[in-house]
């Protein structure tokens, strides 16, 4: 598996059509991409899940984070959504700027309904992604026992491996069925002990809402 291929072809995405404007133009995803917010909020984060409000709280809208930020701060990330919620879009938008991009620069990025804006930082170092869409469990099955190892390997012989981080991108995860959860158990274990190596998985909530991540390293909105 060459590193290199998968990130000409993850450059490429960024060129995928996105979306039509009125007067017909044809909007590619580089272009039309709008930044995905995660349903995790500044609060849940400084409160780590001890805080507990009080009646005579004052509500405060919610800000909250995006995926993109949540793939910084994590080494393991489900992300779980509806059908049409982004989830694919926004995979294939990171694993194309990570592939063309040198530096993020930050960006003002509303965080709820109410116009709250703070910037989106990246701040994650040298990442190469490499996208996979599962199609079923035996493809599941074959990137875990035959695509990862060969994947590594190219990432160990650029030499350079010490000094960047590896991001590994596993899409629409609920096709794996029945099988996905213990097929996770071996993806999980495979990348455990490298710790340059970072796991986004996508899919349904109906399908994965279920799939359980260890609890050390869990990164779940």
């Amino acid at each position: 598996m060459d590193i290199e291929r998968l990130r000409i072809s993850a450059a490429a995405f960024g060129r995928e059509p996105l979306l039509v404007s009125p007067d017909g133009h044809l909007i590619n995803l580089a272009e039309g991409y709008i930044p995905l917010l995660a349903n995790f909020t500044f609060e849940d984060k400084a409160a780590k899940g001890l805080r507990k409000r009080k009646a005579e709280d004052k509500l405060v809208p919610p800000v909250y984070f995006s995926a993109l930020e949540l793939v910084r701060d994590h080494r393991i990330l489900l992300l779980s959504g509806t059908s049409g919620s982004g989830k694919t879009s926004f995979a294939k938008h990171l694993a194309s700027r990570l592939a063309t991009t040198v530096l993020f620069e930050p960006r003002p990025l509303v965080r709820n309904e109410s116009g709250a804006v703070h910037d989106e930082h990246w701040e994650a170092g040298n990442v190469s992604a490499c996208y996979f869409a599962v199609d079923g469990p035996e493809s599941l099955k074959t990137l875990v026992n035959n695509t990862l190892h060969k994947l590594m390997g190219s990432f160990q012989a650029e030499g350079n491996a010490a000094k960047s981080i590896l991001l590994i991108i596993l899409d629409t995860i609920e096709k794996a069925g029945d099988e996905g959860p213990n097929i996770l158990t071996d993806v999980l274990a495979f990348i455990k002990h490298p710790k340059n190596i970072k796991l986004l998985l996508l899919g349904e909530t109906s399908g994965a809402k279920h799939w359980v991540l260890p609890s050390d390293e869990r990164g779940r909105p």
